[in-house]
This record gives structure tokens, sequence and C-alpha cells, in this order.
């Protein structure tokens, strides 16, 4: 049997079961800059909050969504001292098994409503940034997610100063996520994450660092690791 093959053609039956273990064996390889320290202004650690009403509606659409990635829009509060707290989030359901891109005009209508219950306040109440989920990945961004997410920061007409990106998922109750800052120019980082209830999520970024630090990665190296995955499945697809 091909190996690259049978990877390349989603048809094929084993496919979801290779690509899945491909996936796992190669997640610490396919990191990108979460190791980096947590993004600050003027001194204060920037933290994203979500409030219940979101975690619940993130879990709802999660386990509707099943391996399909979803996203939307996050929409939130500044709450000083560097702390945002995320009071709602747009949905969008027409992701597939490994890609989603946000395009729906039903987002610009969100911010619309959302912008009318909080008084036009523009200044303590306004969009945040981005996020999807990755039901077959683990919960961190992707190369393609870091240089959209640069890419909307950088447009002419962004007002922000910066823009967040969060990655969910939840393969069990508890949802696991990651949350990055975009910032004009400079390097994504990673900043501080959390709900109003604690045990609701956990943060990804946080468990694959801890798991680098104790060694139980393969080395650094993407193409070692990547070469010895594919070495490990082509002996479990034969």
């Amino acid at each position: 049997m091909d190996f690259h093959r049978a990877i390349c053609d989603i048809s094929h039956p084993i496919y979801r079961r290779v690509f899945k273990y491909l996936l796992i064996v190669t997640a610490p390889c396919r990191r990108v800059r979460q190791d980096c320290p947590p993004i600050y202004e003027n001194n204060v650690m920037i933290e994203v909050v979500l409030n219940k009403r979101c975690v619940n509606k993130l879990r709802r659409e999660l386990r509707r969504a099943g391996s399909k990635e979803i996203g939307g829009i996050l929409a939130g509060q500044d709450l000083g001292d560097g702390r945002f707290l995320v009071l709602d989030l747009s949905v969008q359901r027409d992701g597939s098994f490994s890609h989603f891109r946000r395009s729906s005009p039903k987002h610009h209508q969100f911010m619309r409503q959302f912008f009318e219950r909080t008084g036009h306040d523009y200044q303590r109440f306004n969009y945040l940034g981005e996020w999807h989920s990755h039901p077959s990945f683990p919960a961190l961004p992707s190369q393609t997610d870091f240089s959209q997410m640069q890419k909307l920061i950088e447009e002419r007409d962004q007002n922000a100063q910066f823009l967040v990106l969060l990655v969910v998922k939840m393969p069990k109750s508890i949802i696991e996520a990651s949350a990055y800052a975009f910032r004009r120019c400079q390097s994504p980082l990673r900043i501080g994450l959390s709900s109003t209830e604690t045990g609701n999520i956990t943060d990804s970024a946080s468990y694959w660092e801890k798991q680098q630090k104790h060694g139980k990665v393969f080395g650094r190296s993407g193409r070692a690791c990547l070469k010895k995955a594919l070495n490990v499945l082509e002996k479990f697809i034969k």
C-alpha cells in the first residue's frame, strides 16, 4: 500500500485514522511561538477572560460541530489593567475537517447589534479579535492562522492596537484553548487566558510548554519529528 497516496487521497478508507495519528505525533513540532513570554502593555500583562455565557456557547457549538472547524469574532469589554472580558462571540458553521475561514456578513450584523446593546461606547466595548476551533488539531494557531491574523492587524483601516486570536477545542467536557495577540510590525505573542468560573477552560499553550520542559516531546527539529511519524505510520498501515 502506498502510504503517501493514502495520505493525499481523502477518500481512502483509512485516511482519517492515519491523518489523526499524524497530527497527534507531530503536534509539538507544529507549534509556533507558544513558548514566547506573555504580551504586556504598559508593564501590565494582557489577559482575556471568557464569561460564563461565552463558555456555555462554545461548549454547545463545539459539540454540535463535531469534527468540523467553526469560528467567528470576539466582542468584549476593556476592564482596565490589561484585562479584557469577552461578552459575546459570533458563530460561523461552514468550516471543514481541517479548515475554517471567516467570511459571513452576519459577523458585521453581530457587531452592530453589540454596539447598540452597549450604547456605542467604543472605548470600553469593542471588537477584540477572532476565534475558531481545531477539533482534530491541538488548540494552537497554525502557520496559516498566524499569517492571516497578522495580515488583519496590518490593514490600513484597522483601528485596534492589537487583535486577539482564540483557538479552542473540546475533546471532553473542559474546553482547551490558547490565546495570542497580534500587533503591527511585531511578532505574535501568547497572552493570558481564563474564564469567570474556574475549571471551565485550560490553556493549551501552557500545557505544551510543560511537555517541552519535561522532555515529553520529540526533538526541536520538525523534519526529524515528521520523519519519525511517517516511519511509524508506514508500519501502521501495512
